[in-house]
């Protein structure tokens, strides 16, 4: 379907389309409500000739049809005919000049650079297999993965590859520890949609969501909102309040009554108790300050915006943007926990000190536990 004449089909189909239910959508609101039967098959021919946006649709969808019917059938063929090459390898992964690459244990036959091959991922997978590859690669990570062996050539038929460049690129969907099973329980698998998204957290997932941590509930949560700048604040919010009034009950002699007692110890009052009492550094108490403001602006303004001017005012974080304001939010939280990880840590992880928490900071910033 790379001819002249498909992408015209194609083109004309995408042009009128627009046309019947965009450019003329009034129109078309008028003329619906006259046709029996479906828009493709009216019950009378009578539309045909008086609506001539929808003629031309029509004109285009059933040249488009065939075409499309035939490369459903291609794409059919290939994928059986290269679910017989599927395999698991085994390898490095590495990264040069923005190119991730796989260092096998065994030479790939036909590859002009032997055991090194270029690492792709299949499409619908990028976001949540190519951080994690991106990461590997920095650190040199064994993996075991699952895809299929493909000339470079088919993947980039109109790109010249640099000499050295290796022949052969392995495509992958499905990736594992060399030290775990290839196949493992119904039961026990956790299966990745295309949908979900991993961004620039480290997320260690549980089966059985009745036992995850505080930790592993807000990145969970976090992740879902993190295009909604609201929702990141108000959700972060009411988990660094929690924190926050943990603090609280270990710092001050009537802590328990006061984190009971909202009406006369609110937030505010609560912070700046902790600052006072030397709980909070200066830029801590900045920071969850602003971060208060910000909560309150998020709850009663009509229109909740993040600028840049926003993000920059916060104290120590490379987070400056409005662009990256869900990663501001996670690492204003962060801060809070891994400052005071030996009052958090026993209350609030599974098994106390153990799984305490740990920041890094690479492209983004990474959080896994110990």
């Amino acid at each position: 379907m790379r001819g002249p004449t498909d992408i015209d089909n194609w083109e004309d189909f995408v042009q009128a389309f627009e046309q019947v239910f965009h450019n003329d959508w009034t129109t078309t609101l008028e003329k619906l409500p006259g046709i029996n039967g479906t828009f493709l098959q009216p019950a009378s021919s009578e539309v045909s000739g008086l609506w001539k946006s929808r003629d031309a649709l029509l004109d285009a969808y059933h040249k488009l049809k065939p075409a499309l019917e035939l490369a459903v059938i291609g794409v059919r063929e290939m994928r059986e005919e290269t679910r017989k090459f599927e395999t698991w390898i085994t390898g490095v992964v590495s990264s040069n000049e923005g190119s991730l690459f796989f260092q096998t244990d065994q030479p790939i036959e036909g590859n002009s650079t032997q055991n090194l091959v270029l690492l792709g991922v299949q499409r619908g997978l990028e976001k949540s297999l190519l951080p994690l590859y991106c990461k590997a690669a920095e650190e040199k990570m064994t993996l075991r993965l699952y895809g299929v062996l493909v000339p470079t050539e088919e993947l980039l038929p109109y790109q010249k590859c640099e000499e050295g460049t290796p022949s052969m690129c392995f495509v992958t969907w499905k990736c594992h520890l060399p030290s775990d099973p290839d196949e493992i329980p119904q039961s026990e698998k956790l299966l990745f949609k295309p949908e979900d998204r991993f961004s620039e957290f480290r997320v260690k997932m549980e089966t059985d969501s009745q036992s995850l941590t505080l930790i592993e509930t807000v990145m969970q949560e976090f992740e879902l909102l993190q295009h909604h700048p609201r929702s990141c604040v108000v959700i972060m919010h009411g988990f660094i309040e929690l924190l926050i009034n943990t603090l609280i009950e270990v710092k001050c002699k009537e802590g328990q009554k006061m984190v009971k007692n909202n009406r006369d110890y609110p937030h505010s009052i609560k912070l700046t108790l902790l600052y006072e009492l030397g709980g909070l550094s200066e830029d801590e108490f900045k920071n969850l300050n602003l971060f208060r403001k910000l909560r309150n602006d998020a709850a009663h303004e009509a229109v909740f915006t993040i600028t840049n001017e926003k993000a920059k005012m916060f104290v120590g974080s490379k987070f400056t943007t409005a662009s990256q304001f869900p990663l501001l939010c996670m690492d204003i939280f962060m801060n809070l926990w891994n400052n005071h990880c030996d009052i958090f840590a026993p209350k609030f992880s599974r098994e106390g000190y153990v799984n305490s928490i740990s920041s890094k900071t690479t492209e983004g910033r990474f959080f896994k536990f110990k």
